[in-house]
């Protein structure tokens, strides 16, 4: 049987890029798996890679109380090699998906920490408090963030979701910001709390490194 690989909820273009590199560069086939009926390819006939065996080796719904049946079945149908997040909403469920089939690399821990911006954050100024982290706090409404920000001086400040990613809900601020354009900003997307930082200016680098 030829080496396969484990991904969540793949019908993206993201997710079906990552399957069709994965196969063509190494042969690998993907499992799929949907944790939603209505994610299911069927329901979304424009990824026709998802239906493809040239790619998929097999593809299953399953909810989350069918987890761990699911990895029973795993162990003894499929031959994983990897558990492949495509994006942050699955890392930590591959992580510990990863683990329960024995796969070296997983790490559940550390994983959920990069899921939380704060904790991360807070890991990494105990391991080094040389380190340069900007000022953050978790604050759970818009008359704490400002009252923050003024306590500790920040002329510019971002409030975002604490376990957020893709650059979605970011609000930019300074110290004459009224509370009005914090409260709409915090209703776009009601959290119970939100992470502020001190704005850090200057150059921005990246670099996308799943594909």
């Amino acid at each position: 049987m030829s080496q396969e690989f484990l991904i969540q909820d793949p019908a993206t273009p993201y997710g079906v890029a990552l399957i069709r590199s994965l196969q063509t560069q190494f042969g690998w086939k993907a499992v799929c798996f949907y944790s939603q009926p209505d994610l299911y390819p069927a329901a979304n006939s424009s990824f026709t890679e998802l239906l493809s065996p040239e790619f998929i080796a097999a593809s299953y719904i399953v909810t989350p109380p069918g987890q761990a049946e699911f990895i029973a079945h795993l162990k003894t149908a499929h031959d994983i090699g990897a558990v492949i997040p495509h994006n942050e909403l699955a890392v930590v469920n591959a992580a510990v998906i990863a683990a329960e089939l024995g796969l070296s690399w997983a790490q559940p821990a550390i994983m959920k920490r990069f899921r939380d911006k704060h904790a991360l954050k807070v890991h990494l100024a105990a391991q080094d408090p040389d380190l340069r982290i900007n000022f953050n706090q978790l604050v759970h409404s818009p008359h704490e963030a400002l009252a923050v920000a003024t306590a500790q001086n920040l002329s510019r400040f971002v409030i975002k979701p604490n376990d957020g990613y893709g650059n979605v809900d970011i609000g930019l601020f300074d110290h004459n910001t009224p509370l009005a354009s914090l409260e709409q900003h915090w209703q776009r997307t009601p959290r119970a709390s939100w992470l502020l930082e001190e704005f850090i200016p200057g150059r921005e680098y990246h670099c996308n490194c799943l594909l």
